[in-house]
């Protein structure tokens, strides 16, 4: 299976229609895949050649001023990712106020300037630990992002490892049933969990979502989340065909964006 991935993604990086690009609806593309993209410098270039949008060059790495707030948390958000991800420092009161911003707006923003906050402090980091710790595992309807939640996908990362065996299969067995909603949302949140998670659990969800998804799933999962999907299951071992089967043409751009950066990461390029 390896090296007929191997031949997959070769030929994909062949494909000179596929990387035209005039496939590419700029508005439907998922901040997560470009903040990505920065980091696997063939898509980063061709991206850069046709993409217009002054956020989205910033994320590609194209960022020159400090972030300063506007009317839009989910700019400054995304704006300020760009920055961190540039090597930038940033002031810890501003990651605090984007955070606080988040909170009273949207839950996934939450997660996503939560994260930010993590990366940029200590404190932020240690009180992530000691929430993870101590929190009770609630119910979780389908669809909710509790607070736990956010935790899970902003501090987890650097938290899990260290927990008592019992409390990161129960926290694992959550983290999984929050795939559909990551693929839904393009978040890519799973990404630095899976070597925490349960595999046969999460092989089993995983088979479920491409076999029998729901009309929901089929048409929200199109434009990046086949394409998240095929990266979780490349990671462990199953087979992406008929996932990427599912999806189009931004699906496709989504799996080999991740699946690029998680290898040049692993060859430490």
């Amino acid at each position: 299976m390896k090296a007929q991935l191997e031949n997959r993604m070769e030929s994909l990086k062949e494909d000179s229609a596929f990387w035209t690009l005039d496939w590419l609806d700029e508005s439907q593309l998922s901040k997560t895949v470009l903040s990505f993209s920065r980091n696997v410098p063939m898509v980063q270039q061709r991206l850069l050649s046709v993409l217009k949008e002054p956020l989205n060059r910033a994320l590609l790495g194209e960022v020159t001023t400090h972030p300063t707030e506007t009317d839009s948390v989910e700019y400054d958000i995304w704006y300020t990712r760009a920055w961190i991800d540039a090597g930038r420092e940033t002031d810890v009161g501003w990651l605090e106020t984007l955070e606080r911003r988040a909170e009273e707006s949207d839950p996934v923003l939450q997660i996503e300037a939560s994260s930010l906050h993590v990366r940029g402090s200590q404190a932020r980091e240690m009180l992530s630990r000691q929430r993870l710790c101590s929190m009770d595992i609630p119910f979780v309807y389908p669809g909710d992002i509790l607070p736990l939640h956010v935790e899970l996908f902003a501090g987890g990362e650097k938290a899990l490892h260290v927990l008592h065996v019992e409390l990161l299969r129960k926290l694992g067995l959550l983290i999984i049933d929050s795939l559909e909603l990551d693929c839904q949302k393009r978040g890519a949140w799973l990404l630095p969990l899976i070597e925490v998670l349960p595999e046969r659990k999460f092989t089993k969800q995983i088979q479920q979502l491409t076999s029998a998804p729901s009309r929901k799933n089929q048409r929200l999962f199109l434009g990046g989340g086949w394409g998240l999907l095929a990266t979780y299951a490349q990671r462990i071992g199953l087979d992406v065909d008929p996932i990427l089967a599912r999806g189009n043409q931004m699906d496709t751009l989504y799996w080999f964006v991740t699946s690029e950066m998680v290898r040049h990461r692993a060859l430490g390029n």
